[in-house]
């Protein structure tokens, strides 16, 4: 069982959300507020190809869950791979399930990377999240048991054409 409670506000510093999933914030204005509980979680991830050319998902699955969290920032931002992108983030939302799953499937070609989510459970959620920075566009929401994400990385984009 996982229980959780988070608050903070960054201006100039550095905060980081839970398992590195979104942004850390290395320099800007942020305020982050989450609490949550999880009885059991499981999750599992694979790729075939290289770097800047793959095919790639993930599976995740909890049980008995609840959670509430907001958070925003603007400002620099370093990605999950340690580089800088410059932009803005928002989310907010609230749920709570029995069973709960979430699958990613996508692929990066020429360095540029496409991810499409879908989720489903017992229970209720209430979603969203919005982010545009120098290098990615991403848009997430639920509401009801059902969710839909999509998301385009251009960050590999420049680097790998121009190598």
């Amino acid at each position: 069982m996982e229980i959780e409670g988070e608050a903070g506000i960054t201006i100039g510093g550095k905060t980081k959300k839970k398992k590195g999933k979104d942004r850390t914030l290395s320099s800007g204005v942020g305020a982050e507020a989450k609490v949550g509980v999880t009885a059991a979680e499981a999750e599992g991830h694979g790729q075939v190809g290289y770097d800047n050319t793959n095919v790639h998902g993930a599976v995740r699955g909890s049980s008995h869950s609840a959670e509430a969290h907001a958070n925003a920032g603007i400002g620099a931002f370093t990605n999950e791979n340690g580089k800088p992108e410059f932009g803005l983030q928002a989310d907010a939302g609230a749920s709570a399930y029995v069973i709960e799953g979430e699958a990613k499937a996508g692929f990066t070609l020429f360095g540029i990377k496409v991810d499409v989510s879908g989720s489903a459970g017992v229970g209720v959620a209430a979603e969203a999240k919005a982010g545009v920075t120098t290098q990615k566009a991403e848009a997430k929401f639920k509401l009801g048991p059902f969710g839909l994400g999509i998301s385009i990385d251009a960050s590999g984009m420049f680097g790998e054409l121009f190598k």
